[in-house]
């Protein structure tokens, strides 16, 4: 563990950029640049929550403190390219399993509405009963709304002639 974090350490002193950034931010924030700011945000936001998900995952202060650590030079040791790959790969697997569970929960959304709603397990065969008994309700209903009309004329008739 030692060694490797040793190798490391030398890895990150032959890289210049690196080193050029640890000598800006001795010399201030103003003297960096662009790139050296975005690594420096990079490596201070791995760190964080690095620190954030140890901690949460149950380690101690001092665990969680190393784990902060090497996740923020991480990407300085491996490169940027390799880092964000990695990430990529692991993030896939998480979230694959989101949309299976995103999609079974639509099925099953569909799959309940299709049951409830009326009729869903009928099927209508139009035949020349059905048609007439069909013809024969919608003339019950036009009855129905007809003797209500004569009822509603015959209360203001005898209204009128009282």
């Amino acid at each position: 563990m030692i060694r490797t974090l040793t190798q490391g350490v030398r890895k990150m002193a032959k890289n210049s950029n690196n080193v050029n950034m640890l000598q800006s931010i001795q010399q201030g924030y103003g003297n960096m640049t662009w790139g050296q700011k975005l690594s420096a945000a990079g490596t201070a936001y791995a760190g964080v929550t690095g620190y954030a998900d140890a901690r949460n995952e149950g380690a101690g202060v001092p665990g969680a403190l190393a784990q902060g650590v090497s996740d923020a030079f991480l990407m300085d040791l491996i490169g940027w390219k390799k880092y964000v790959g990695g990430a990529v790969l692991m993030g896939a697997g998480a979230a694959a399993i989101k949309g299976f569970e995103v999609m079974n929960s639509s099925a099953r959304e569909l799959g309940r509405l299709g049951t409830a709603a009326p009729f869903s397990s009928s099927t209508f065969v139009d035949s020349e009963q059905v048609y007439t008994m069909r013809q024969a309700g919608m003339n019950m209903i036009g009855q129905s709304q007809q003797s209500l009309r004569q009822t509603i004329l015959g209360n203001e008739a005898q209204a009128m002639h009282r």
